[in-house]
């Protein structure tokens, strides 16, 4: 059992030495000194450890009495938190092969992976019920593994994800996470994802690999994803890169490595995309595409997909970068090599602006003709440069 030193009177033996008393607040408490391994004074005042072992769990709560309740079943630990305590450190290490961490919380609170690897059949690994702020520590050479199942138990709680999150999450730490969805999203928050550090992995997913609402941002660490969706997908807002690795392989039809439903930014780091669908995209936005920084190369293999459209169809192009308005580049170093029918290097509806940097891009994938909506012959081909507003290169290096 713990206690909290604060509230113990005093601790003390009987002559014999053959019992302890433990005296708190008021409370007297008889041991036999047979009977105890060991007494422990741990500095954790802030944080709670949850420690996993095959089908069950041990947690060590100091702060049972200032509003944090944890309850467990089997491997299944959930934490109901009403603490003011915005500084509450959560600590999980060990393995559960059916096991999962849930947690309500009024306030923000900090979740450190120390080695913790967890595996829910029919949920998430991680699912985090609080709109608050949640600062996840990848701790220093630990390895940590999240993984779900095929199916997901039916809730009346948002669940899409492998790692989910109704609030904000924030990744920091020098330690690797390597997370696998085969149902849904491997790492998912209903506001936005922001990695500072660390190395994230996604080995696989159903569905996107990262996928934010309301921004992605990443200003250093490592992130590789493997998915069946998009790489990194913002739903409603924007993604700002400025630094870092990222690594995303994406070979589905219509997928895309990066994509958001705002601007997208580019700054800094390192960016390798790979895809081989057809009407695949490395990056595309809905709004303004900046790129002033960064060493960014795509790899494009997807052709054509012909969409029904009155009486006949409507191409949709595989594109290394596509942009629903403009595209201005100022600094990055841009890389495109389009094998597929039709492939383009960088597409705009509005402008394509080159002020500085160096842009390369390499189509060789065949043209071909179709039937339009009205049924008239027209035709499609692989287009390095495709703009349909100005096109205008003043400085850099473009090949």
């Amino acid at each position: 059992s713990e206690i909290l030193i604060s509230k113990v009177d005093s601790i003390y033996f009987s002559s014999d030495k053959l019992k302890t008393y433990f005296r708190v607040g008021g409370l007297l408490t008889e041991y036999a000194v047979s009977e105890i391994d060991s007494i422990s004074f741990i500095d954790y005042s802030n944080t709670i450890y949850v420690t996993y072992n095959g089908t069950t769990a041990s947690v060590i709560n100091p702060l049972s009495s200032q509003g944090v309740s944890v309850t467990v079943t089997g491997a299944d630990v959930t934490v109901t938190s009403t603490s003011e305590n915005t500084d509450i450190n959560y600590s999980l290490a060990g393995s559960a092969t059916e096991g999962m961490f849930k947690i309500y919380s009024t306030s923000k609170f900090n979740l450190k992976l120390n080695g913790v690897n967890l595996t829910n059949s029919d949920g998430p690994a991680v699912n985090i019920q609080s709109k608050k702020k949640c600062n996840i520590t990848l701790t220093d050479g630990t390895i940590n593994t999240h993984a779900d199942g095929s199916t997901y138990a039916t809730s009346a709680e948002d669940q899409k994800s492998t790692l989910f999150s109704e609030g904000q999450i924030d990744f920091d730490g020098t330690g690797s996470l390597s997370v696998k969805s085969s149902s849904a999203h491997a790492i998912c928050s209903d506001d936005y994802i922001d990695i500072q550090n660390g190395n994230i992995t996604v080995s696989g997913a159903t569905k996107d690999g990262v996928h934010a609402n309301d921004y992605f941002a990443m200003s250093g660490g490592t992130l590789n994803v493997t998915s069946t969706g998009d790489g990194v997908e913002c739903e409603s807002g924007y993604i700002l890169i400025s630094g870092g690795n990222i690594t995303s392989v994406n070979n589905s039809a219509d997928a895309k490595g990066l994509v958001c439903d705002s601007t997208l930014t580019i700054s800094g780091g390192t960016i390798k995309l790979t895809l081989g669908g057809n009407q695949s995209k490395g990056i595309k936005a809905t709004q303004k595409m900046l790129f002033s920084g960064g060493d960014i190369t795509i790899t494009n293999s997807g052709g054509v997909a012909l969409i029904t459209s009155g009486s006949g169809f409507n191409p949709a192009y595989s594109s290394g970068i596509k942009a629903d308005t403009d595209v201005e580049i100022s600094g990055s170093k841009i890389t495109i090599v389009s094998s597929g029918a039709g492939g383009k290097g960088i597409s705009a509806t509005g402008n394509i602006s080159v002020t500085s940097g160096t842009v390369n891009v390499t189509t060789s994938g065949s043209g071909a003709t179709f039937k339009n909506s009205t049924s008239a012959t027209d035709s499609y081909s692989a287009v390095c440069l495709n703009a349909d507003g100005n096109l205008s290169i003043t400085g850099g290096n473009v090949t």
